[in-house]
């Protein structure tokens, strides 16, 4: 019985560290995505106050090709800062019709603000590095998956 208690408490223990990274593979397969000269970025989206509020706030990683994408419900000028955020970040600023009109990089728990300079629709934050690395800059198109089209944001 003792035996048995124990390799439970086990699988649990396992389970519970094991839970998170399963999470991380799920999010990468997410059915929100954006595609931006032909690559694919798996998208966890912040649509609403509480959410665009939190953004990427007391993580420690981010997979290469995942990113969170802040929707407003209206273009606005808009800025960011990286407060309580854990890791370097890229961010693009993108007007309604899907066109980053800024780029910018973010160091960890700098409280300057990064702002938009134009009124945009989205700002998508990825791993600081993804932007250049796919020579992805102004200018550039970005197409999003249907289900990113059908958020509501408030």
């Amino acid at each position: 019985m003792i035996k048995n208690k124990q390799w439970s408490c086990r699988v649990i223990l396992a389970a519970a560290f094991l839970l998170p990274a399963f999470s991380f593979s799920c999010a990468q397969k997410s059915r929100y995505y954006a595609e931006i000269k032909e690559r694919k970025i798996y998208l966890e989206i912040a649509a609403d106050p509480e959410s665009r509020s939190m953004g990427l706030m007391f993580r420690d990683s981010l997979g290469k090709n995942n990113g969170m994408l802040f929707i407003f419900p209206d273009e606005e000028v808009v800025s960011f800062w990286m407060k309580n955020t854990f890791m370097p970040l890229d961010i693009a600023f993108i007007d309604s019709s899907g066109i980053i009109v800024k780029t910018a990089s973010m160091r960890p728990h700098d409280r300057t603000p990064v702002g938009s300079e134009f009124e945009v629709k989205y700002a998508l934050e990825v791993k600081r590095g993804f932007f250049r690395e796919n020579s992805i800059g102004p200018g550039d198109a970005v197409s999003f998956s249907d289900s990113v089209m059908e958020v509501e944001p408030r």
